[in-house]
């Protein structure tokens, strides 16, 4: 049995892509002042440069790190760290719900990605888009390109913050 292979850009995707980028573009600007004042505030409670890139990588949400640097400042148990930053992030279980059946298909690793890559404003952007067109490969490339553009402004902005 092969495993599924991730999809190779169609013209589709790439159209996808291209009206999701565009899309997007201008919201991402706002992405810059929470990235840096993240990056900040991580520094600003102790946290090295590379504990703080590593939360950054691996957490992607800042509001679930905003709201979990006090209790890691003021050295609060590890569970409760975790359980507030889960609280912080729920609405992503509803937003995940609400764009499942548009990006189903796909192999595993790919879905795991995008779900990684989710954030308000691409949802908010991206649902009716998602909504109003049936081909699948157009949608995977209209939530890829703003979502990775998304993660790589806030990545490189934290980065200048810390």
């Amino acid at each position: 049995m092969q495993s599924p292979r991730w999809p190779r850009p169609s013209p589709a995707f790439r159209t996808g892509a291209r009206a999701g980028f565009a899309a997007y573009l201008p919201f991402s600007i706002g992405l810059i002042p929470w990235a840096l004042v993240t990056g900040v505030a991580m520094r600003g409670i102790g946290l090295s440069a590379g504990e703080s890139m590593g939360m950054n990588l691996i957490v992607f949400a800042g509001a679930a790190q905003l709201g979990t640097l006090p209790l890691i400042a003021g050295g609060a148990p590890v569970w409760v760290i975790v359980a507030t930053a889960l609280a912080l992030n729920l609405r992503f279980v509803i937003f995940s719900a609400g764009i499942a059946r548009y990006l189903q298909g796909h192999p595993a690793g790919l879905r795991w990605l995008l779900g990684h890559l989710l954030t308000d404003g691409v949802f908010a952007l991206g649902m009716r888009d998602l909504l109003e067109h049936d081909d699948r490969d157009w949608r995977l490339g209209f939530y890829l390109a703003p979502s990775a553009w998304g993660w790589l402004v806030w990545q490189v902005f934290a980065l200048v913050g810390v």
